[in-house]
């Protein structure tokens, strides 16, 4: 129930934002639609497991602002979504919104996967999990160069059995 309620309260957050941000996005529509592409291609070559593909897309200074607050390089990014992978071999997402200016992507995606590798030092479950995330991408000619996500992180662990559900 409690990850119903973040994951509930994330989406009216991100849809209030969107909202808001409508009076203040006034994008160069084709480099909006470009800055999408390339944040699609990220979520496909994550999918894909080919990370090489996303690394193409890196700039110079890139940092990710992950759930739990760290702040990582590339090379550290790269080693977070390896393991990830490693967890769940088949992950796939969904674009369930997507909206972009000339600076900035932001997107609500659904991520499935099953856990067949181990996460975090626990041992696979075999359990697929369904979990919301929102990601904003700051873009500049082409290249991601800032990165911050919010993901059900709880919701996951209590889909796979690793913490209590409510």
């Amino acid at each position: 129930m409690r990850a119903r309620i973040l994951s509930l309260a994330a989406s009216m957050l991100l849809a209030t934002s969107l909202a808001c941000a409508k009076t203040e996005f006034t994008p160069d529509d084709s480099i909006a639609e470009a800055n999408m592409a390339v944040q699609r291609q990220v979520f496909d070559a994550v999918a894909a497991g080919n990370l090489d593909a996303w690394e193409a897309l890196i700039g110079p200074g890139y940092v990710f602002h992950g759930p739990s607050g760290q702040a990582l390089d590339w090379a550290a990014t790269r080693a977070l979504v390896t393991g990830y992978l490693t967890a769940f071999p088949d992950l796939s997402f969904s674009v369930d919104l997507q909206t972009a200016n000339d600076e900035y992507s932001i997107v609500r995606v659904t991520a499935t996967g099953t856990n067949t590798g181990e996460l975090m030092g626990a041992p696979a479950t075999g359990k697929s999990i369904s979990a919301s995330m929102m990601n904003i991408m700051r873009i500049a000619d082409g290249k991601i160069i800032g990165e911050w996500e919010n993901s059900d992180e709880l919701g996951m662990m209590g889909q796979l059995g690793l913490i209590p559900q409510q």
